[in-house]
């Protein structure tokens, strides 16, 4: 959708504009490059591929900003003095007819270029201890003893600012894998034991994203199941697109396997709430499992939303078709003290809901799904809907009269290699 005169324009002479601190003025942007095969250029990372790098905007190359940095009026050329190129980019909300616009201005070569927007960056990124925080949230994940950097939060909380204590409101994301080789051998593991490794990564003012492989660890050194994962982080939410490899062979290896994965929450946000979209009970985090609780409905679910005084995480799981005729889906819940499931930091089981899939006959091949975390600031009932909305009703964008829709994942093709 871009315009000839953009198209080669380098990066760092590029500026978007729209509204920063109720001001028109420079507002936070990235520009993420891809390859000609349609892969992320990861500019860090011990398996990065900056070479690929050209530092000049190409047609297959990702624009990220923040929506709600638009002006709500067009505002006319006069306010761009010295830009050799305009590009106004209007934004449509599918739902109330909202508009709003932002500017990509391209600067001349040899003249000088204004300064990008001095407000800290949406998203930090501690890339040495696997940290990441913004207004929204705090992220901490593990590390193995090897110093393998994983995809697994060991801590997860809500600033103040956004309504929460800054406690931390988790034990673990726990990623319980189950396989039996040829019916006879049986192997279990948890996430600590994961092969996984942040291979490379892009850290800009709008977003972060983390590439990881990862494996299951089997028997006489071999590796199955191999998935690579990137994890994109923005102020407000997180997208896990999934790349599950499927080797040929695996069926006549393992007779049988599941996952379960989900959530177990810290004994300190006792007194807070969880509400899911398949059953309208709301359930408070006790430590003690209750009727209603014993008959959670077993359905895939649609979202999950843990929320209190302490803070908020709301879930939701996307699966490909092709891969629901091969699997079956269960959900679960676990609010037990007496109920451990370990490797954990704290005994028993606190809010514990989780997704079970178990194989039935799965085909070699490559398969893609999506995990999305949100952290609605100041949570209240209700206001999961506006998150919904990312994918369900995403934004239209408009450009020189054409249309398209706002991507609810800009990524590339994972799992090419480098």
């Amino acid at each position: 959708m871009l315009p000839e005169d953009f198209l080669g324009a380098e990066i760092r002479r590029l500026r978007l504009y729209g509204k920063r601190d109720g001001a028109w003025g420079p507002i936070r942007f990235q520009v993420d490059e891809r390859t000609e095969e349609g892969d992320w250029i990861f500019p860090f990372g011990k398996r990065n591929n900056r070479g690929r790098s050209n530092g000049r905007l190409d047609r297959q190359d990702v624009i990220l900003f923040m929506a709600r940095d638009a002006v709500p009026e067009a505002v006319g050329p006069g306010a761009l003095q010295g830009a050799a190129g305009i590009l106004p980019v209007e934004l449509v909300d599918p739902v109330d007819g909202g508009r709003g616009w932002v500017y990509l201005v391209r600067y001349p070569d040899g003249e000088p270029v204004p300064p990008l927007c001095p407000l800290p960056d949406y998203v930090q990124y501690d890339a040495k201890n696997e940290i990441i925080s913004s207004a929204c949230t705090r992220a901490e994940y593990l590390i193995t003893e090897e110093g393998l950097h994983t995809t697994f939060y060991k801590h997860h909380s809500t600033p103040p600012g956004a309504g929460g204590s800054g406690e931390n409101l988790v034990d673990r994301l726990k990623f319980r894998v189950a396989l039996r080789f040829f019916s006879l051998l049986p192997l279990s593991v948890h996430e600590e034991r994961l092969g996984s490794d942040r291979i490379a990564y892009i850290q800009g003012p709008v977003r972060n994203l983390r590439r990881f492989e990862q494996f299951v660890k089997l028997p006489l050194g071999l590796r199955g199941v191999k998935t690579y994962v990137d994890v994109e982080t923005y102020e407000g939410f997180a997208s896990v697109p999934i790349t599950l490899q499927i080797p040929r062979g695996f069926q006549r290896v393992v007779s049988s396997s599941r996952i379960r994965y989900g959530t177990d929450y810290s004994p300190s946000v006792i007194g807070s709430y969880f509400l899911n979209s398949q059953d309208p009970d709301v359930r408070i985090l006790d430590g003690r499992m209750s009727e209603s609780e014993k008959r959670f409905p077993s359905e895939q679910d649609q979202w999950r939303i843990f929320y209190g005084p302490y803070g908020v995480l709301m879930t939701r799981t996307f699966f490909p078709p092709e891969l629901l005729e091969m699997v079956e889906i269960r959900q679960g819940y676990l609010d037990d003290m007496e109920t451990a499931l370990p490797p954990e930091r704290f005994p028993g089981s606190i809010g514990y809901a989780y997704t079970e899939i178990e194989a039935k006959n799965l085909l070699p091949g490559k398969y893609r799904l999506f995990l999305e975390f949100y952290f609605p600031p100041h949570y209240r009932p209700g206001d999961e809907q506006h998150y919904l909305r990312l994918r369900d009703n995403p934004l239209k964008i408009q450009i020189l009269g054409r249309e398209t829709e706002n991507p609810a994942h800009p990524m590339g093709q994972v799992g090419q290699g480098f």
